[in-house]
């Protein structure tokens, strides 16, 4: 029987993902990629901050290239190949060789679209003018930055995350910028008022705003200079042109392929990910997704959405292709986004005001707030302005029901004010009970936990737990200043409830265990924690952000996706060894009578990494090359993999467990060894 093809139309982040846990979930299938341009897999939410020289390096915006996905991976990459039809009725595309200009036909047992989106043009001439520029891609950004130092006065035409950031970049390299928005706000995802503080906070700043104004035409003047004739009657000379007004679905393939199309222009999915053909799916930005809170098809291209996407879109394509392994539905889009202007966070989650206007189903109110980012007598304190919009109904019922709700701090303090000066008696509210949040500041170094630790349920013999380590960074590796957050997360093995979390880092710790916070109070999973649409952008966080992960890595051990070992095991090995055993395999299999008896300890990280610190039993095996010396690994022992923080050996765990080893990984790699062995 012949290998099952999956193939897979765009790479970036909705397709690499979908490849990547494809390969983990089933090992012996055939996965290629076609990507129209140069790059598989690029930060394009990074391209502002490599103009601005925030990121030097254009090489730190790969996320990933080719020979990973071969060597780590063994997927098949084809880059600057272009699809040029799907044939769903006996599954087959037709490809170009953009290079070669050689056509093929692929067949294929599963398809996904991650063909994207594209940038939305004005209807104005001169767009191609020298000097006129979009940016979507690498290529792009070489353009612009290659002339930025013939640039001094740029305009750009679009107010939203993307323009914004760039007229950021653009400006603190000493060029003096205007922005163009037609609507009458920046920021449209913002409700007007709010979007007030953003835009003085612009201007403070020395950008030029022109709202409610749109560009009627480009012309080139005798200088070489842009003049750009606005519907007001004003003419603005420029040398260069940034467009940002929106981008669209790049839906074309399926509008040929016949597949369903919604009314905003995007493919229409299942909660599967799956689209009207059952041998196709699609994610990231040429997808019509769902609101959470309105239950409406809306447009929402962003890359932590379209990572959701990927994972879950390949768990179904294995489910329903190859194995039985449990449906994992997507849950929709909550509409949760973060930018950074000139040193002002704006961060948005759910619906906006604008949105609920249009839902007559949904009864809402709405609060603002300006309190503090930390108690006023310490020096520092910055106001944060909150508008929280809520569901009135819900509230009254909420009040009603107080022995049963799960209502969350906010919601409780914001309900209880409302009917204060609303009615006369208002109904009793209990306290809970503590949950032991704590965070404290030492030399640079911020601790913190919620929930209960492993001593107090090492006590509680009703409760049977699990636990895992991880160490990722505070936000992408890409952006300067990334600092690893060391994470414990405790929670119940049986249902997945989480029980507790330490974090410490020097940034971004007090964020993450505020999030579990809300979890615990809420009675959430780990299969919650992997699917919570979490701020990203660069500065920020990771389309998988820490909390993703700690949800991601718990939740693949509770499916038997990911068996864990303790590392409690192993130091103990280490202490029968420094008690004058010699022969290590000997000490293991005394101290480990059970499933780990005689285990194997396998480092897959690099030979140079292995050389510079490695556990003394360990053998080194480099995950790239993992595939090729299986068989010098012994299938009578079980395999204990060790990497720098877990990652590599997640990986390994996949590959070896579907080639019938016993196989486990050593939670939180090499750095969470580091402090057992202390």
């Amino acid at each position: 029987m012949s290998r099952q093809r999956f193939l897979i139309i765009g790479g970036v982040a909705g397709g690499a993902t979908c490849a990547v846990r494809i390969r983990r979930l089933y090992e012996h299938c055939e996965i290629i990629i076609f990507e129209m341009g140069s790059y598989v897999s690029f930060a394009n939410c990074g391209l502002p901050y490599f103009i601005g020289d925030v990121i030097v390096d254009e090489e730190k915006l790969l996320v990933a290239t080719p020979a990973l996905f071969e060597n780590r991976f063994n997927i098949r990459v084809c880059t600057d190949t272009q699809v040029l039809s799907i044939d769903k009725e006996n599954q087959k595309i037709t490809v170009l060789d953009l290079a070669s200009k050689v056509e093929r036909v692929e067949n294929y047992d599963a398809l996904v679209l991650s063909t994207g989106s594209q940038s939305v043009w004005p209807n104005i001439d001169g767009l191609d003018l020298p000097g006129v520029h979009v940016l979507r891609t690498i290529p792009d950004s070489r353009k612009i930055k290659a002339q930025l130092d013939n640039i001094h006065r740029a305009l750009v035409m679009g107010a939203g995350y993307l323009g914004l950031e760039l007229a950021e970049n653009l400006y603190k390299r000493d060029i003096q910028v205007t922005v163009l928005q037609s609507s009458d706000q920046v920021m449209p995802t913002l409700d007007k008022e709010m979007a007030t503080f953003v835009a003085n906070h612009l201007k403070k700043h020395g950008l030029e705003l022109k709202l409610s104004c749109k560009a009627t035409a480009i012309t080139q003047t005798s200088d070489h200079s842009l003049l750009v004739s606005l519907d007001s009657g004003e003419q603005v000379t420029v040398d260069a042109v940034m467009i940002s007004v929106g981008v669209k679905p790049r839906a074309e393939l399926a509008i040929q392929a016949g597949l369903e199309i919604g009314e905003l222009g995007g493919i229409r999915v299942n909660e599967y990910l799956q689209t009207s053909d059952p041998n196709i799916w699609a994610v990231g930005d040429v997808v019509e997704v769902k609101n959470v809170i309105t239950n409406e098809w809306q447009l929402f291209p962003l890359a932590g959405p379209a990572n959701k996407q990927g994972r879950l879109a390949a768990t179904d394509i294995v489910r329903k292709k190859l194995t039985t392994i449990p449906a994992v539905p997507y849950r929709g889009v909550q509409g949760t986004t973060v930018c950074g202007l000139f040193g002002l966070t704006v961060a948005t989650t759910g619906v906006n005001e604008k949105m609920l206007q249009h839902c007559s189903d949904i009864e809402y109110e709405k609060v603002y707030l300006h309190p503090s980012n930390h108690v006023g007598y310490y020096p520092g304190a910055k106001p944060i302005h909150i508008k929280l919009l809520y569901d009135a109904h819900c509230v009254f019922q909420l009040l009603n029901n107080w022995e049963t709700s799960a209502a969350n701090k906010q919601g409780r303090l914001a309900a209880t004010d409302i009917v204060r000066k609303k009615l006369t008696t208002i109904p009793a509210v209990p306290y809970r009970g503590v949950q032991g949040t704590t965070v404290c500041g030492l030399f640079g170094l911020t601790v913190a936990t919620t929930g209960v630790n492993e001593k107090m349920l090492q006590h509680c013999s009703d409760i049977e737990y699990e636990k895992v380590y991880l160490h990722p960074s505070n936000h992408v590796g890409y952006y300067p200043g990334a600092k690893p957050i060391h994470i414990k997360l405790l929670y119940d093995a049986r249902d997945g409830k989480v029980l507790g979390a330490q974090a410490l880092g020097e940034s971004g710790v007090a964020r993450r265990i505020d999030v579990l916070v809300s979890f615990i109070q809420m009675g959430g999973t780990v299969y919650d924690l992997e699917e919570a649409e979490l701020c990203y952008a660069p500065q920020f966080g990771a389309t998988k952000d820490s909390v993703n992960l700690a949800g991601m890595i718990a939740a693949n051990h509770l499916r038997g996706n990911h068996p864990l070992a303790k590392w409690e095991d192993l130091v103990d090995a280490h202490t029968q060894v420094t008690e004058g055993h010699d022969d290590v395999d000997q000490v293991l299999a005394f101290i480990m009578d059970d499933p780990y008896a005689q285990a194997q300890i396998v480092d897959v990280r690099t030979v140079a990494e292995f050389e510079r610190k490695h556990i003394p039993q360990a053998i080194n095996l480099p995950l790239d090359s993992l595939r090729d010396h299986l068989h010098e690994l012994s299938q009578e022992r079980e395999i204990w993999l060790v990497c720098g923080v877990g990652q590599r050996a997640y990986n390994a765990t996949r590959i070896l467990q579907q080639h019938g080893f016993r196989v486990r990984n050593l939670s939180g790699g090499m750095q969470t060894y580091a402090s057992f062995e202390e």
